[in-house]
């Protein structure tokens, strides 16, 4: 097989650059594909770049985009790896070559941190929280994939989630058991609960009360959110600064940037604005000026900052200006929509 990178023929494993021979020994058994690969003459296999040939191997050897690094205790996505140091890549190799050292496991450490990443012992935890929560035994639940683990450890670290009473928390699972469809669903319909009986207070003092402000809230919203649920979808890898240019050009010709779903819509709107239960042409204003103000500050300003998601497929962008945080975030299916609007305090 005639391995092309680039355009250039590929005849020897350190014909890679030393990052990608580095996130390649990640990749097990990734080494003994490439050479044989190159040792074949029945077959040719080209990629546009190394991170390309890298992510093709993965699937090819593990039908998986997730590497696992077991003694780290880590998965995370080709490109991830591609997007770390030669330090942190050199790091992760010793670790999994069996080196403990506490340098190595410092500069693993700073990398978690620095990029955001969540170990397999903390995914793990998951399970118990859906428990204390009384929803484990769900449907909704018995199969999670990493995505979903990652979205709920996510969730339970926020900061609705640091002091709610356990009434409430009860009362906002076995809602959010019965709306969601998934588990990332689940979490923001979560979310929205919390949010919303905290808001309410005083006005809402029993689990019937709060159930059905919430359940008038989510239809007073979703009837004006069908219309905001569309975006570009880059189904190839691509540069921040390229997927900015697809955004400038999906905008110029008037369309709306929007939500990944109608939960992920009710969540930015029950959480992030000053939504108080308003219904009819009150909810619709706080509805249009949220998605008119993010697309507006989009349009007119410039990304400021980007951060690759742990799967090496999403990625999270922003937009900053005096007043306000703008942030948009690619999913694994490359769809391209609005996350948060925020205040800058």
């Amino acid at each position: 097989m005639t391995v092309i990178v680039a355009g250039r023929s590929l005849t020897r494993p350190d014909g890679l650059t030393a990052h990608a021979r580095l996130a390649l020994a990640t990749i097990d058994g990734g080494m003994e594909w490439l050479s044989w690969a190159m040792s074949s003459i029945s077959q040719a296999f080209e990629s546009p770049d190394e991170t390309s040939l890298l992510i093709d191997i993965q699937r090819r050897l593990h039908g998986s985009d997730w590497v696992h690094l077991p003694r780290t205790g880590l998965k995370l996505g080709v490109a991830c790896l591609m997007a770390s140091s030669l330090e942190e890549l050199r790091a992760l190799t010793r670790v999994e070559a069996g080196d403990d050292s506490a340098d190595a496991r410092l500069v693993i450490g700073n990398l978690l941190k620095k990029r955001q990443l969540i170990l397999q012992n903390e995914l793990a935890k998951v399970p118990i929280f859906l428990s204390s929560l009384g929803v484990a035994a769900d449907p909704l639940f018995i199969s999670l994939a990493t995505e979903d683990l990652l979205a709920l450890h996510s969730f339970q670290q926020s900061p609705i989630m640091a002091n709610p009473p356990d009434q409430w928390l009860s009362e906002a699972a076995d809602f959010s058991r019965r709306q969601a469809r998934t588990p990332i669903e689940f979490a923001d319909y979560m979310h929205c609960y919390l949010a919303l009986a905290a808001r309410i207070g005083q006005e809402a003092t029993e689990p019937k009360q709060r159930q059905d402000q919430v359940a008038a809230a989510i239809s007073a919203v979703g009837s004006f959110l069908l219309h905001a649920l569309e975006g570009p979808t880059v189904t190839e890898l691509a540069s921040p600064m390229a997927i900015e240019h697809i955004i400038r050009d999906w905008l110029a010709r008037g369309k709306l940037l929007g939500f990944s779903g109608l939960s992920q819509g009710f969540r930015e709107i029950i959480c992030n604005t000053d939504y108080r239960g308003e219904r009819g042409e009150s909810c619709n204003r706080i509805v249009n000026q949220y998605i008119t103000t993010s697309n507006n500050l989009v349009g007119s300003g410039r990304l400021t900052q980007f951060r690759l998601e742990q799967d090496g497929r999403s990625l999270r962008l922003y937009w900053h200006t005096a007043e306000h945080r703008v942030e948009l975030r690619q999913n694994s299916r490359g769809d391209l929509r609005l996350e948060r609007l925020e205040l800058v305090t």
